[in-house]
Formats: C-alpha cells, sequence, structure tokens
C-alpha cells in the first residue's frame, strides 16, 4: 500500500510538473510575440518620424490635396504627428523606449509587476525631463520640428493673405471686415490681398486660381466649413491643406443648424463641380506670389 501512495505521489507531482511547464511554454510564447509587436512599433515609429510632413493630414490638419509624405501612409501621418504633438523632438524617445521593451521581453529577465510599474513611472519622469531639458536650452522651441524655437513672424509661413468673401452691397464688406483683423493682429498690409468677389466658396477657389494665379494654399475657415473648401480647391487644382479656425464653442442648436445647412451646400459644390461647371465673376488677371 506505501508503494502505491508513492505512485500516486509521483504521478500528482509529474502532473504538476508538466502543468507548469506548459504554463511556463505558454507565457514565454506570450512573451515573445510580445517582444515581436514592440520591435514592430519601434520599427513603424523610425519610419513614421523620419518621414514626418506638416503638410501631411493629422489631427488638427486637414488636407485636400489628397497626398500623403509619410512612408506609412495615412496611419503613420497621424501616428508621428500624435507623437510630436505631445513630445516634440523628445518623440524619438518613443522607438528607444519600445526596443527597450522588445529586449525585456526577448531576455526573460524576471521582474515584478511593482518593480515593472516603478520603472515605466521612473522612465516616464524621465523622459519628460529630459523633454524639457531640451526645450528649454533651445529657447523654448523645439529644434527639429519648429525651426529652432525662432517664432515666425507675420505672413511668413504664407506668404500672402487672400481674403475672399462677399461685398455686393455696400453695408455689406466681408474682406474689409477681415483686412482690419489682419492690420490689428500686425499683419503688414503689403501682405494682404482681397477678393470682393468671393460670393461662394466655388467662387472663391475658382477666382483663386484663375484670378490670383494660386497653385498651393492653406485654407483657414470654421472646422464645419473645412472639407467643402478643400474638396472645390481640390476640384480646381489647388495643392492646399486646412486649418480649423473655431475660436469658441458652438452651441448645440448652432452645430445641428450648420450641419444640415452644410449637408445641402456640399451636394450643391458637387453639383457645380461635375454637373453645372458654372463661371463666376471674373477679370484681369491680378496674380499674386504662393
Amino acid at each position: 500500500m506505501a508503494r502505491g501512495r508513492k505512485r500516486k505521489k509521483d504521478q500528482t507531482l509529474n502532473r504538476g510538473h508538466e502543468q507548469n511547464a506548459r504554463r511556463a511554454a505558454r507565457w514565454n510564447r506570450l512573451r515573445e510575440i510580445a517582444g515581436l509587436g514592440f520591435v514592430a512599433i519601434t520599427i513603424a515609429a523610425i519610419i513614421a518620424l523620419a518621414s514626418y510632413s506638416a503638410r501631411d493630414p493629422s489631427f488638427n490638419v486637414v488636407t485636400g490635396s489628397g497626398a500623403v509624405h509619410n512612408f506609412l501612409g495615412v496611419f503613420g501621418a497621424y501616428f508621428a504627428d500624435l507623437l510630436i504633438q505631445f513630445f516634440g523632438f523628445g518623440a524619438w524617445l518613443f522607438p528607444v523606449h519600445a526596443f527597450g521593451a522588445a529586449v525585456l521581453c526577448f531576455t526573460h529577465i524576471p521582474i515584478s509587476f511593482a518593480r515593472r510599474i516603478g520603472r515605466l513611472f521612473g522612465l516616464t519622469i524621465f523622459s519628460l525631463s529630459l523633454v524639457a531639458l531640451g526645450h528649454l536650452a533651445f529657447g523654448g522651441g523645439d529644434p527639429l520640428y519648429n525651426g529652432g524655437g525662432q517664432p515666425v513672424p507675420g505672413g511668413g509661413v504664407v506668404g500672402k493673405l487672400l481674403l475672399t468673401g462677399d461685398n455686393r452691397f455696400v453695408n455689406y464688406n466681408e474682406p474689409e471686415a477681415m483686412r482690419r483683423t489682419a492690420m490689428k493682429l500686425g499683419v503688414p498690409d503689403g501682405d494682404v490681398v482681397l477678393d470682393y468677389a468671393g460670393r461662394r466658396t466655388y467662387d472663391s477657389c475658382y477666382r483663386a486660381r484663375e484670378i490670383f494665379g494660386v497653385k498651393r494654399a492653406i485654407l483657414v475657415t470654421q472646422a464645419f466649413h473645412l472639407e467643402r473648401a478643400l474638396y472645390l480647391c481640390d476640384a480646381f487644382g489647388l495643392d492646399s491643406l486646412g486649418v480649423a479656425a473655431d475660436r469658441r464653442q458652438y452651441t448645440q442648436t448652432s452645430q445641428t443648424w450648420w450641419s444640415i445647412r452644410e449637408a445641402a451646400a456640399t451636394l450643391a459644390a458637387w453639383l457645380d463641380v461635375n454637373v453645372r461647371r458654372p463661371t463666376p465673376v471674373l477679370g484681369p488677371p491680378l496674380p499674386i506670389g504662393n
């Protein structure tokens, strides 16, 4: 009987060892898969950051040209922009950390959960401190993505401001109202061009190409209107990107009304481009610099 009990005990121990071995094998396989994932993230981050372009679509820029310069496409453009918006040049620490995580996964270094959390917290604080010190060293600017921290003077980004709007009535002058605002903000008068016949977005985009000779443009307008403006500029062959100019929160009633209006206006814009093709008010060419 003693031998029988010993045999059963040995079998139980063997089954326990086998279960532990299988569990350890599954855990090691999961660590290896996680390591491969971190390697892939490292490579993707390096490619996305190396091919980053401020003209690509992102969370704060909409482009109507359809061209994406990032080697990873739209995903890479958004991914790189998100890292740069948060960390500036410190975004390059992300692939370094991801590679370090991959090394830990492959080397099977035993680290307790509490120590992992502590090291993650310490590494995050160290990275943010390093980025902050770097910005202070460069005068509060970003040496990689913000021209070394020197502010850009008014008119230095777009060259000229083409202010286009409606002026069919004596007491209604949209371009002049925008010009006065630009003057208050310090934009030189010589960098402002007024288009008084931009009665509709279609007319503004059409005239920008035909009258003012614009080939590349940055569109600044409200977010609800931006996609339609980009669509029209793209239809007329303008290489354009958009920046939303919302400076305040709109009420829910206003947002609902503008959404309904914009849906109808977008349909009308599509009909203008593809079916009706109307010709707006034109005149002699007045080319401006791009």
